[in-house]
């Protein structure tokens, strides 16, 4: 019997785990390339859909990359969920108006810190994001990793620089609105969690059981968007019912561990986006 409190602010379905760029915050999968057909997208939401509705398109990999992706939005909205895209923004004018305003997508955001690992010059990149912005209705979000990367790469200053000027702003260094449609936000930089060489951190907690599940591109189950290398994963979702995987032993002890304090799975101890779930981060 599945408790109303497993539902799920966020579920991520991977459609596919390529990327058109090498960026160096987000390290390549040595799992096999591949990418979500619609009808696998279609069997995933008849299982997750009862658990929630607020659907995030990756992973690993650009969402953009996949040519079925305005397919997906048709079958989100027939499901009666929500989308939120998150991309490195290079593969924008690959899209016309008409799906920027589809009535699934609910957000999109944009890492703007991808554009040093991109061969766009940041006028050409400008122009791409603006196009986005000028035929659109969903909300938006700007994502740098810290205010003082603008310090730090000329070329994400000179994109901000032309961003300033055509909405006649000043970028601040917090979180903050251009309008009511469009934000700017500040992220820590965070380390993907690969090296498991050294479990050090044995106490302390992490939110993302209570807000997430993940699928990945080939089925396969995880409890958490930063399992890019499917290291725990609880199950397969065309082998096994999502109601079933979610009762998963193994997924059961981490959240047990999870509500004392404990940190029982190695990917977790070395996760370093958990350390900001923490009031005082302990090393114990």
């Amino acid at each position: 019997m599945i408790k109303k409190s497993y539902l799920y602010k966020k579920f991520y379905i991977e459609i596919t785990n390529q990327c058109n760029l090498n960026c160096d915050f987000c390290h390549n999968t040595k799992r096999p390339l591949a990418m979500l057909l619609p009808r696998g997208f279609q069997y995933i939401l008849n299982e997750i859909k009862p658990f929630g509705n607020n659907l995030y398109l990756h992973v690993k990999g650009e969402p953009l990359l996949h040519p079925k992706l305005k397919e997906f939005l048709d079958i989100a909205a027939a499901n009666n969920c929500q989308v939120n895209l998150v991309t490195n923004g290079s593969l924008l004018d690959n899209y016309q108006s008409d799906f920027f305003n589809h009535p699934a997508l609910k957000k999109i955001s944009i890492s703007l810190h991808s554009l040093d690992f991109n061969r766009l010059s940041e006028t050409e990149y400008f122009k791409k994001i603006i196009l986005l912005i000028n035929h659109s209705k969903c909300y938006l979000e700007l994502r740098i990793w810290d205010y003082n990367l603008l310090n730090q790469s000329s070329k994400l200053r000179k994109f901000v620089a032309l961003i300033e000027e055509y909405f006649q702003i000043n970028f601040l260094n917090e979180n903050f609105k251009i309008n009511s449609r469009i934000s700017v936000s500040y992220e820590r930089k965070f380390i993907w969690p690969t090296n498991f060489e050294n479990n050090q951190l044995k106490y302390g907690r992490c939110l993302a059981y209570k807000l997430m599940l993940a699928v990945l591109v080939d089925g396969n189950v995880v409890p958490c968007c930063l399992d890019g290398e499917a290291n725990l994963v609880l199950g397969n979702i065309f082998e096994t019912k999502i109601s079933q995987i979610m009762l998963n032993s193994r997924y059961q002890k981490m959240i047990a561990g999870f509500k004392n304090n404990q940190i029982v799975e190695p990917l977790c101890q070395n996760c370093d986006y958990r350390l900001r779930f923490e009031k005082t981060p302990r090393n114990i």
